[in-house]
């Protein structure tokens, strides 16, 4: 789950960058995603927490993209 909101950011910022280095316009990546166009600029923006690996991994996939690209500048902290 995304539970600081600068991972939220950076993942929605990484997105929208591929998405649109992909020219995939925000009504198709939405539609694929199942979501509202509403709802992917909130997730593009960093406006909405709840990432889960799973939704990674669908993005990745929609977008033909590693996750690690998705996740880049992303820090892990481990306990």
């Amino acid at each position: 789950m995304c539970e600081e909101t600068n991972v939220c950011v950076i993942v929605g910022q990484n997105v929208k960058s591929i998405r649109i280095k992909k020219g995939i316009s925000a009504k198709v990546f939405a539609q694929k995603l199942g979501i509202s166009v509403s709802d992917l600029k909130k997730l593009e923006s960093g406006k909405i927490s709840g990432f889960h690996c799973s939704d990674i991994h669908k993005i990745s996939e929609i977008l033909n993209a590693d996750s690690a690209e998705i996740l880049k500048n992303v820090a892990f902290v481990y306990d």
